[in-house]
């Protein structure tokens, strides 16, 4: 009776320590999140060559808006044995939001909306003012 006692007990402590890590976003894979931000930095590298308004340099993609600079910062954590990065939204007004893989994987996905459009617009009119498009785009 002890030793079933003590089994269930271990197999109870095991599970309660894996749904903490699968909770704290220790179980998730973060490699995978950054190969949609390596996509969306060489989106970003393209659309950079077309306008100055949008840039891609080392672990950073910037917009550049009328209001001021909105950017993803991606750096690799060292201090972890797994693939592990930290993502940050920068402002221009000095604000740095550190940002969860939930978080930083809506930013990434908005950001490639908001770069899809403006490179379909850009093509699409290439005599209209950048300001405007993507003051439009940020607007909603």
């Amino acid at each position: 009776m002890k030793k079933l006692f003590l089994l269930l007990l271990i197999v109870g402590a095991g599970l309660t320590a894996k749904a903490q890590e699968v909770q704290n976003g220790k179980g998730t894979d973060w490699s995978q999140l950054y190969e949609e931000q390596k996509e969306l930095y060489a989106l970003a590298s393209d659309i950079g060559e077309i306008t100055d308004k949008v840039t891609a340099q080392d672990n950073i993609i910037s917009f550049v808006l009328k209001s001021g600079t909105i950017s993803l910062e991606t750096k690799k954590d060292k201090s972890k044995a797994k693939e592990f990065y930290n993502y940050t939204l920068l402002t221009s007004s000095g604000k740095q939001i550190r940002l969860g893989k939930d978080t930083a994987s809506d930013v990434i996905d908005s950001f490639r909306s908001k770069l899809l459009i403006l490179k379909e617009q850009l093509k699409a009119n290439n005599g209209k003012e950048v300001d405007s498009i993507l003051s439009e785009l940020f607007s909603n």
